[in-house]
């Protein structure tokens, strides 16, 4: 568990004209202080979902140790355990991204295609780290809470509800 608090709440974020999402403020600040105060927020696939995770530089001491355990019990059990592969799994697609003081930061293309995001994100606060979906992949996903489909699908329809946003020709 993160000492800085824990990431909690949905929210809904469009993608504005540079290219940017932004994180909301209460996460924003948890990533600021697991950050040691710097706007640096980290991104990488979820390691079961179609989605990111976000997290402040300290979860990732957090993700090491959670290795050394996973290696210990393999150990103990007297079971093989490929540590490079762990180690592969959980630092291999981090990216380092900064944002501004508002939140508004960017996900790289790469990301962005392997979790099938668009120009609108949901974010789910799960404790330790937030998810960031592409609100329809997450309404289709197998194994995700029914009240978190239900929430996507509430932000999506309130989204497609204001006529200053653009239609929804790109979804997927």
């Amino acid at each position: 568990m993160s000492e800085f608090g824990l990431y909690s709440g949905p929210a809904f974020t469009a993608m504005d004209g540079k290219g940017r999402f932004s994180i909301p403020a209460a996460m924003r600040h948890i990533v600021q202080a697991s950050s040691g105060g710097q706007n640096r927020l980290c991104l990488t696939k979820h390691e079961e979902f179609r989605c990111i995770i976000g997290f402040g530089h300290s979860y990732q001491q957090m993700l090491r140790a959670n290795i050394d355990r996973e290696e210990q019990l393999a150990l103990t059990r007297g079971e093989s355990y490929s540590r490079a592969a762990a180690m592969q799994r959980k630092f291999g697609l981090l990216e380092d991204v900064p944002f501004d003081d508002g939140g508004r930061f960017f996900i790289s293309p790469f990301l962005k295609k392997l979790c099938d995001i668009d120009d609108i994100v949901f974010i789910n606060g799960s404790g330790d780290y937030f998810e960031l979906w592409n609100p329809l992949v997450l309404i289709d996903t197998d194994g995700v809470y029914d009240m978190l489909k239900a929430a996507a699908e509430f932000a999506l329809e309130d989204w497609e509800k204001n006529p200053k946003n653009p239609k929804r020709g790109g979804a997927k």
